[in-house]
């Protein structure tokens, strides 16, 4: 399936910016800064209350699943994110859910005259039917 070209007053969308990141890859500096200062978050736990954050984050898998270890180890995850910087593998995401994704959703806003007005008319309707069946009411 096609994704359909829309135009529109900034440009074409579709696909075909999808096609250009996943042709021109994607920026390693800017995730992988954001990496470091996350894994640096999870190791150093830079906050006064390490102890009450480690907790908050066991406690659903401790409650749930009998084992609070789980949400504290970020190890294998992290490893998987550096290596998705070295290879193609956010692209690979790109090229499988974005661009050969076959479902799509074309949305179109069309602007009613007069909706505002409406909208505010309800309500100030609303409001003096309250101050009717409840005169004390502020």
């Amino acid at each position: 399936m096609q994704i359909p070209q829309i135009k529109t007053a900034s440009g074409t969308l579709s696909g075909k910016r999808w096609r250009q990141v996943r042709k021109d890859k994607i920026d390693r500096g800017n995730p992988g800064g954001s990496l470091n200062r996350m894994e640096f978050r999870l190791r150093e736990g830079n906050d006064a209350q390490k102890g009450i954050t480690c907790n908050m984050r066991s406690i659903n898998n401790w409650m749930y699943a009998n084992d609070p270890f789980p949400p504290l180890e970020y190890e294998q995850q992290l490893s998987l994110v550096k290596q998705s910087l070295v290879s193609t593998y956010l692209e690979d995401i790109i090229q499988k859910e974005m661009i050969d994704n076959r479902h799509g959703l074309l949305l179109v806003m069309e602007p009613k005259a007069g909706l505002e007005k409406d909208a505010s008319d309800r309500i100030t309707q609303t409001v003096g039917v309250q101050e009717q069946t409840d005169p004390g009411r502020n």
